[in-house]
């Protein structure tokens, strides 16, 4: 092999290695910067017992647990599976609900913004009715 086809066989390789680690994300993605980025997003859901189209407000002072499943990423865009169980109040109800999200991130600068949630699985699992808090 002469000089000028190693020269070009290795500037090919790094070329080739510098492009792969830039497409690879290194989202700091974790379980509380997801939370905090749920807050206040809407999803769409099956009603509780009707099936019927309904939706469901993330509130960022919730009862929020967030898994982290599987992970894919490609050049300045993730997506993230994540199994969400989460409780909300409302007057004197408390609405439970948990399920599957799927997360589509996009790289803006450093930092990670979330711009689509899709729903695989998450609904409402049960609704409790209590009786108003106060003196009687």
């Amino acid at each position: 092999m002469n000089r000028v086809t190693k020269w070009l066989l290795l500037s090919a390789g790094c070329i080739l290695l510098v492009w792969t680690l830039a497409c690879k994300c290194s989202a700091p993605m974790t379980a509380q910067k997801i939370e905090d980025d749920v807050a206040g997003k809407t999803v769409s859901i099956a009603g509780y017992n009707t099936g019927k189209p309904e939706t469901w407000t993330f509130e960022k002072d919730s009862d929020t647990k967030i898994t982290i499943g599987e992970t894919s990423c490609s050049s300045g865009a993730a997506r993230i599976v994540v199994d969400i169980k989460t409780r909300a109040f409302h007057g004197i109800a408390l609405a439970m609900a948990s399920g599957r999200m799927q997360l589509a991130y996009e790289q803006v600068g450093n930092d990670w913004v979330l711009r689509k949630m899709e729903n695989e699985s998450f609904k409402i699992d049960n609704i409790i009715i209590g009786s108003p808090p106060g003196p009687r």
